[in-house]
């Protein structure tokens, strides 16, 4: 399951949190993945790569209060 499918998994479910977010992504994506990162020293946050480079994301408050407006986001950013 990609990370997409993940977040917006993740966000319909009442019990769903930052938390069980980034640690479903690290146990489907962890070590299984190259273009998939940990940070270590940051426990809240992964990194993707591609052909630009490894870019940082943070999952604090992505599963919270502010579901529509991230997935509205990263929704424009799919187009089709």
């Amino acid at each position: 399951m990609g990370i997409m499918s993940m977040l917006d998994d993740e966000s319909f479910f009442p019990a769903g949190s930052d938390k069980s977010f980034i640690e479903k992504l690290h146990a489907q994506h962890d070590g299984k993945s190259e273009k998939y990162g940990r940070l270590k020293l940051n426990p809240t946050m992964f990194s993707v790569t591609h052909y630009a480079g490894s870019v940082r994301n943070h999952t604090h408050e992505r599963t919270g209060g502010a579901r529509a407006p991230w997935l509205t986001f990263w929704a424009s950013l799919c187009p089709g």
